[in-house]
């Protein structure tokens, strides 16, 4: 995907960012006010965009891409933790160096 311009809509990338956070469908539509059918949309339209087989390499494709920034990420959020996000700035730089 790299060198790739992916285009998300505001909503899109708030889902995303609270999906980082290991946010449950149920847990982002009430954080957005919206319905859980709403984030099921939203969530396969991020996978469909950042060709994403699950949640989890969506974030993963998001960071990459520079669609979410580590320090937007929820501090529940695993890529918030030192030793994870040393690990995962290194594997990004490596992988968009």
């Amino acid at each position: 995907m790299s060198g790739t311009t992916v285009r998300l809509t505001e909503r899109e990338r708030e889902v995303l960012r609270i999906m980082a956070g290991g946010a449950t469908d149920a847990e982002i539509a009430h954080s957005c006010g919206i319905a859980v059918a709403t984030v099921h949309t939203h969530v396969n339209a991020l996978r469909r965009k950042l060709r994403a087989p699950n949640r989890t390499s969506a974030v993963v494709h998001g960071l990459v891409l520079g669609l979410i920034a580590l320090d937007q990420l929820p501090l529940t959020c695993p890529f918030t933790q030192p030793a994870v996000a040393a690990r995962w700035h290194s594997r990004l730089s490596q992988a968009t160096g």
